[in-house]
């Protein structure tokens, strides 16, 4: 499954060099205000690549028949519009809400 989700980075411009909201609190304490003011919010769509299933158990007829649930995520890729990988630049927060993203599309969909 392909799909994209969006981080939120602080940079002088669109090319980065990119901070999280925490990163870029830090850097403000040796900024001046003029230095800190030149620093702007920059939403960055990154392309996801994650593979995943989900069958149900079946708990009912003979014995033999039923089986527990199994179910599996797992994120391939992460990569911003140029191909360059994201997925060791994540927040712990970000990486959870990624995550969580990938069970709602297994859960709700065919296996991928």
């Amino acid at each position: 499954m392909d799909f994209t989700f969006d981080v939120e980075r602080w940079a002088k411009s669109e090319n980065g060099p990119f901070y999280t909201y925490f990163e870029f609190e830090d850097l403000c304490e040796n900024l001046t205000e003029q230095e800190a003011e030149e620093y702007s919010e920059h939403t960055i769509t990154l392309e996801i690549e994650a593979t995943g299933h989900y069958v149900p158990a079946k708990t009912w007829g003979l014995p033999e028949d039923c089986y527990p649930e199994d179910s599996d995520a797992e994120i391939l890729s992460v990569k911003d519009s140029l191909g360059n990988d994201w997925s060791d630049k994540l927040t712990d927060s970000e990486y959870e809400s990624l995550m969580s993203e990938v069970w709602d599309i297994v859960m709700s969909g065919p296996s991928y």
